[in-house]
């Protein structure tokens, strides 16, 4: 079953990011990759050659991001997308079905297939929050990378990726330009800012729970609301109605949008910030408040709060 996930969702990323005049968020990595080892500088640059790069929009992500995609810059970037987007879903299939098969509802999603369709990230940072092996990829989505490590916290995760990171930052000339164009991004916003996220603060009250960490990093860290990095949130269900709910919530909302947008002149980005709070983080949300308390002892003992739940009355 992970061959066929994988086999199907990279075949499918390298057809969406093969298709003319589309760009692709794989193709701002690729890009940037294969500048920086032809010894350019890809940040602060939006055209290369003469030719547009990632239609013109500046480098959003470290250099240590970059450094993951070189060994596949010599392909073409659909293919190179194709590969590692496959791969990485493979790996995700063989992970959620390793207990129950109704972990699979991820894979019909509309934030995967969001995903998939840019070649994004999310899947990967899903895995480095289940694998701890995988933890340090946290760092390839720092943003979001802070929900996988909210919800299974490790110092060894931790210590590497960030050493990854400062071992970027060692190399001069990129990191001020890339944080200046981050912080001239006005599409990346937190989920609690947009129309009823404030709401998404009552995570907090299941702070003591893997689940209710992740909803309420994920909810403060500013991200591009665009259903793929919400994929993180299939980490939230605990039994097959639950994962249910999250999915059919989720591919009503990005159904919406997909209608919307054809209604109005609003930047399809912007417009589906409503959609997205209301079709992944309120359900998630529900099912984080219908979690029972966990006292703090478990941790004590060394014990995940997941694993033993502990009411309190």
């Amino acid at each position: 079953m992970a061959l066929i996930i994988g086999v199907v969702a990279g075949c499918f990323t390298a057809f969406s990011l093969g298709r003319p005049d589309f760009h692709g968020d794989f193709e701002a990595f690729w890009w940037g990759a294969r500048l920086w080892l032809g010894g350019v500088n890809p940040y602060g640059r939006v055209e290369y050659g003469g030719e547009s790069i990632y239609g013109g929009a500046p480098q959003f992500y470290p250099l240590s991001t970059l450094w993951l995609v070189a060994p596949v810059a010599w392909l073409p970037f659909n293919v190179a997308g194709g590969i590692v987007f496959g791969l990485v879903s493979a790996a995700l299939a063989y992970v959620v079905t390793r207990d129950n098969w109704w972990r699979l509802h991820v894979f019909v999603s509309g934030s995967f297939v969001m995903a998939a369709s840019l070649g994004q990230w999310s899947p990967l940072i899903m895995l480095a929050a289940l694998v701890p092996a995988a933890g340090p990829l946290w760092m390839v989505k720092p943003s979001i990378g802070l929900a996988a490590l909210a919800y299974r916290p490790s110092i060894a995760a931790a210590v590497t990726g960030g050493a990854v990171i400062l071992l970027s930052m060692l190399i001069p000339g990129w990191l001020w330009q890339w944080l200046a164009g981050t912080a001239q991004s006005p599409q990346h916003v937190a989920p609690v800012l947009v129309w009823g996220g404030p709401l998404l603060l009552l995570a907090a009250l299941r702070w003591r729970a893997p689940a209710g960490r992740l909803l309420l990093v994920m909810s403060c860290v500013p991200h591009l609301l665009f259903f793929y990095d919400e994929l993180l949130l299939w980490l939230v269900p605990r039994t097959r109605r639950e994962s249910l709910w999250l999915t059919v919530c989720n591919i009503v909302g990005t159904l919406l949008w997909i209608a919307a947008s054809y209604w109005t002149d609003e930047p399809y980005q912007q417009l589906a910030r409503p959609f997205v709070v209301a079709s992944c983080y309120f359900p998630a949300l529900a099912l984080v408040l219908r979690q029972p308390a966990v006292r703090l002892a478990a941790h004590v003992r060394g014990q995940w709060p997941g694993q033993r739940r502990q009411p309190i009355n």
